[in-house]
């Protein structure tokens, strides 16, 4: 039986958009330069969200976790991504999050992220994850009945989008 060639088993492939120190791909990408030296990440490149070097559709899924808030220019980075995937699943900080940090370029509700996504793809799905907690950490310990009553009124942490064409 003759194996596949390398361009159609990379087809079936996933790519980890940001992936930080914690990759869930079989290709993981990032901007941060530090990363090859802190920890042995298989198939790393070094490569900005917004301009990927990969060919088109070279990709059945992307998954970029807490990515879209950092990237100057989402739309672009999106349409990249559109590009070189087939599907991608995208996390990202509510705009409800109470713990957003300053590096953070966009905030996101359930409706902007659709408008967004909607730019870039045909077919899109936002949700808010199963993590109900915006008061969160030492803090978020002692106001468990305020998170539960928070949750209840619709505000979540973290943003699940699923998008395709």
């Amino acid at each position: 039986m003759k194996e596949p060639s390398k361009s159609a088993r990379l087809c079936e492939t996933t790519l980890d958009i940001g992936c930080g120190l914690n990759p869930k791909g079989h290709v993981n990408v990032d901007t941060d330069r530090s990363i090859p030296k802190r920890k042995s990440i298989p198939d790393f490149i070094l490569a900005d969200a917004q301009n990927l070097p990969f060919r088109d559709e070279c990709f059945s899924l992307a998954y970029a976790s807490h990515v879209l808030e950092h990237v100057p220019n989402p739309l672009q980075a999106l349409r990249e991504w559109n590009r070189v995937e087939r599907v991608v699943e995208i996390y990202t900080p509510s705009a409800f999050d109470l713990d957003q940090t300053k590096d953070h370029i966009f905030t996101w509700n359930v409706q902007t992220l659709k408008n967004t996504l909607s730019k870039a793809f045909k077919n899109v799905s936002v949700t808010h994850t199963s993590k109900p907690t915006i008061i969160h950490g030492r803090l978020g310990k002692y106001f468990p009945i305020l998170n539960l009553m928070l949750a209840k009124l619709g505000f979540r942490r973290e943003l699940k989008a699923l998008c395709s064409n």
